[in-house]
């Protein structure tokens, strides 16, 4: 009995600490995010705060890329504008303004999409600051900065919502 309760509290302790902010397998420092990805990001962000969300969806489609588009590569599916552009759209005043990267995962080897939408290269998921710790903790977008194997030349962002 003394066993499990000890076995308890040690996988109630590695929860904590992988959920308060300590570093995470595959973290890299914000510093080394490329800067095509902090580009894109930054860019995202802006097209959420300006215009209308029919604005917003015209100008994220050139951003967009992997499992976010159709497989002719430039149409955004139908699902993104609906749901996570109106999300992110709506909930873009509970993040720090300017915009604050707080983490960045790095993930090798990844991919994302079909046909011509198809991405292959390193993920990386930015983490994005709340302008306070009350409203809840900060949440990220994919960016895929493409190898040279890749159909897509650019990096793009294959993941949002997450708001």
């Amino acid at each position: 009995m003394r066993n499990l309760l000890l076995k308890m509290i040690v996988l109630l302790l590695a929860n904590c600490v992988s959920t308060t902010g300590y570093t995470q397998k595959n973290d890299i420092p914000v510093s080394e995010l490329p800067a095509e990805a902090r580009k894109l990001t930054e860019e995202y962000v802006n097209i959420l705060k300006i215009g209308t969300l029919d604005d917003a969806e015209l100008n994220f489609a050139q951003l967009a890329g992997g499992d976010l588009i159709d497989e002719d590569g430039i149409t955004l599916r139908e699902d993104v504008k609906p749901d996570a552009l109106k999300r992110d759209r709506s909930n873009l005043k509970f993040y720090a303004q300017p915009l604050q990267i707080v983490r960045v995962q790095m993930f090798s080897k990844k991919a994302s999409g079909v046909g011509l939408g198809e991405i292959k290269g390193t993920l990386y998921k930015i983490w994005l600051a709340r302008k306070d710790d009350t409203t809840g903790k900060p949440s990220y977008i994919s960016v895929i900065v493409p190898s040279e194997n890749s159909q897509v030349k650019t990096a793009k962002i294959v993941e949002i919502g997450r708001f």
